[in-house]
């Protein structure tokens, strides 16, 4: 289930740490950081700043 305030909210359940949240949220970041260093960026076109496929940045965010 999604919270609408945030993954790091999703950590306490009722005001009680969630293990099995905090997995989640782990494997959830684990994961994306696999498919962004997998994705070759192919659909990427001049003046995109993240990849449609995988959505890693393609600029440096302090760029305007």
């Amino acid at each position: 289930m999604r919270n609408p305030r945030g993954d790091a909210d999703r950590l306490f359940d009722l005001d009680d740490f969630g293990v099995v949240c905090a997995l989640d949220v782990a494997v959830g970041a684990v994961r994306s950081f696999l498919r962004q260093r997998a994705c070759r960026h192919g659909r990427a076109q001049p003046g995109d700043r993240f990849c449609a496929a995988c959505g890693a940045a393609l600029v440096a965010p302090e760029l305007p």
